[in-house]
């Protein structure tokens, strides 16, 4: 999956995005961060003169190309840019069914409103939004962003009733819904004996 969280500067997206990976570190789960000042030093595009509307287009084009490649390779994307335009963002949505936008926005005064890109254009459909500062702590922020992002999966386990030297043959699957667990098992199910072991388990994860 891949996590984008748009909005201002200094809005909060980057202390959001940090304590997402850190979350899915804990649980045990395979996410890297990508956040546009360091995206820009690594790419050596850190030039004042670089911040109009052109070349944020072509910036954002690199970016979408570069996070969709990271993402092919199994691994949770989290990405914190300001990504000012509406249209890039939703065609790339539209390219990536694995996209969730995350639009972070503050009513407080927190010293970067200079840096503010003065033609951002605000998200219409399939985002979330997440309020930071004001009544909201970090902490408060983040719990919202998780209620926002959690789905209850189906993980299930289907193991053989028949050995090879000893061993029996296992396969494993996650379903967003009990229907697709059902599909899976029919399919399966004769292919390893008809009556296998299928071991399930239903948890809320982010996804």
């Amino acid at each position: 999956m891949i996590y984008w969280f748009i909005g201002q500067p200094g809005c909060g997206k980057t202390t959001l995005a940090k304590k997402l990976k850190a979350k899915f570190n804990a649980d045990g789960v395979a996410a890297i961060h990508l956040d546009g000042d360091d995206l820009r030093k690594i790419f050596e595009a850190y030039k004042p003169e670089h911040f109009t509307p052109e070349y944020r287009i072509e910036w954002t084009r690199m970016l979408q190309r570069f996070i969709a490649h990271v993402a092919d390779q199994n691994v949770h994307v989290i990405v914190s840019t300001v990504n000012p335009y509406r249209g890039l963002r939703e065609e790339f949505k539209a390219a990536r069914k694995d996209v969730k936008e995350i639009y972070v926005t503050t009513n407080d005064v927190r010293g970067r409103e200079h840096y503010w890109v003065k033609d951002f254009e605000e998200p219409r459909t399939n985002y979330t939004a997440i309020l930071t500062g004001g009544k909201w702590t970090e902490e408060e922020s983040f719990k919202l962003l998780c209620s926002h992002l959690t789905r209850r999966k189906v993980f299930a386990t289907m193991v053989s009733n028949v050995t090879i030297g000893g061993v029996a043959d296992q396969i494993s699957g996650v379903f967003d819904t009990r229907a697709e667990f059902e599909a899976w098992c029919d399919i399966n199910m004769p292919k390893y004996g008809g009556f296998p072991i299928v071991h399930v388990q239903e948890k809320d994860v982010i996804g």
